[in-house]
């Protein structure tokens, strides 16, 4: 009898370490940065060949806008569709499916004969990406546990702006060898191979997968913030809580319901607004480089690069910070983030030297770019694992909106205004109605 019950007891379950934990929601979040990475760097290689299509197609600065701005119109017709094609469909074969026919188009813009093409295959890329960043937001959703989001999305957006910060360098080395058209052949190869490792790596959520041990599957959804007495509670940061309204938000549990929300909208507002300075840069700031600055290719390709890079920086940075200074909070991030990037803005067009530009361009892309992990888990905070793939729609599409007006904007103020000074005086005015759009329509929720 002793020695069943001594038995018996040696099998009880004991406290699960951290070193029985498997670790394979970090492999989900690799595949989502690199897609991630393939997916912007497949919309943002056009900023580099812009000067070069304007000597092949004789076009406008305006008509050149529209070829960047034309992605998104495709978009944001699909984008709401997008996110309950992810909800239902799931983010295995579906988005498997959407990175090759992406990939595909990249290409395919590096056969076009004409302006009209190119917006045509835009346009077609657009409808191609769309579901990818719902599906890795809802990735990191599912896979993480709630004290580690603002990491991971910190890690994704991080290499997401990175990703853009090389476009520009790599695009530069191919155009210089190979002209405009080899830019796409190229960047199309990457999705491609990463359709296949897609298929074989993800699965919807960790109870799907072979991978993660059982213990691994329990910290996803089981682990709190460690500091989750603070975080829960309204008013741990004192009189900046009562600054930043926050409160105990209930869970938007429906889809109807996000489409009601004022916290949905708000932040679809906001994403609008940031995406203007984003999508700015990445159309205008190589042009920017080789006809107000006088840049050779390669150095336009360089000094392009810092804003991306600086980004990546805000980005890694600003995760960890609004998870660990501001105790989850994440209206403090985009605050800095706008009101940072109106400085950042003035100080680009004074900077003339090759150095003080690309410091200058360093500091406003990290500025810029802090917030960006904040943009992404605001509606976590406000809604469920069946509700976020729609409401992260409505801000994307909101974003969508900002990407295709801002490209083209640009354009039309420099054809009329004969100076880059305007894209960055109407970025820095994109960047203060950010700050004051969040600060005024969000509230801070504190549900942990």
């Amino acid at each position: 009898m002793a020695t069943a019950q001594m038995q018996a007891a040696s099998t009880t379950t004991a406290p699960v370490r951290t070193a029985d934990r498997t670790g394979f929601r970090w492999v989900i979040l690799l595949m989502a940065c690199l897609l991630h990475m393939v997916n912007f760097a497949d919309r943002a290689n056009i900023g580099v060949a812009i000067p070069a299509l304007r000597s092949e197609f004789h076009i406008s600065n305006f008509q050149l806008g529209q070829m960047a701005s034309y992605f998104f119109l495709g978009y944001f017709i699909v984008q709401i569709p997008a996110g309950w094609a992810v909800a239902k469909l799931g983010v295995r074969g579906f988005i498997t499916g959407t990175i090759l026919a992406f990939s595909v188009l990249t290409g395919l813009i590096g056969t076009a004969v004409s302006a009209i093409m190119i917006m045509v295959f835009r346009v077609a890329l657009g409808i191609a990406e769309a579901p990818t960043v719902v599906a890795t937001n809802s990735c990191v959703k599912q896979w993480f546990p709630a004290k580690e989001r603002g990491t991971a999305l910190g890690w994704l957006t991080g290499m997401t702006t990175l990703s853009v910060g090389i476009t520009p360098l790599v695009a530069a080395w191919i155009l210089n060898g190979w002209g405009w058209r080899y830019i796409f052949y190229y960047f199309a190869m990457p999705g491609v191979i990463l359709s296949i490792v897609w298929y074989f790596i993800m699965r919807r959520n960790p109870e799907d997968s072979p991978y993660p041990n059982a213990a691994e599957r329990e910290y996803i959804r089981t682990a709190v913030p460690t500091r989750a007495k603070k975080v829960a509670a309204v008013g741990a940061l004192g009189w900046f809580d009562t600054f930043l309204r926050a409160k105990k938000v209930p869970a938007l549990e429906t889809n109807g319901r996000i489409f009601l929300s004022r916290n949905i909208w708000g932040i679809a507002l906001t994403y609008f607004l940031i995406q203007i300075i984003f999508y700015g840069i990445a159309t205008w700031v190589p042009s920017f480089l080789l006809n107000a600055r006088g840049f050779s290719i390669m150095k336009m390709g360089w000094v392009a690069t810092t804003p991306w890079i600086g980004g990546a920086v805000g980005n890694l940075a600003g995760g960890w910070i609004s998870d660990n200074w501001f105790l989850g909070r994440r209206k403090p991030m985009m605050l800095i983030a706008g009101f940072g990037t109106v400085f950042g803005m003035w100080a680009i067009i004074h900077a003339t030297t090759p150095v003080s530009l690309g410091i200058t361009m360093f500091i406003t892309g990290m500025l810029a770019n802090c917030a960006w992990p904040s943009y992404f888990a605001f509606p976590m905070g406000v809604t469920t694992a069946k509700t976020y793939p729609v409401a992260i729609s409505v801000m994307i599409m909101g974003g969508n909106v900002g990407a295709f007006v801002s490209p083209m904007t640009g354009g039309w103020l420099l054809d009329h205004f004969k100076t880059f000074d305007a894209i960055f005086i109407f970025m820095g005015a994109a960047a203060l109605l950010s700050a004051l759009t969040a600060l005024s329509l969000l509230d801070e929720p504190v549900n942990v």
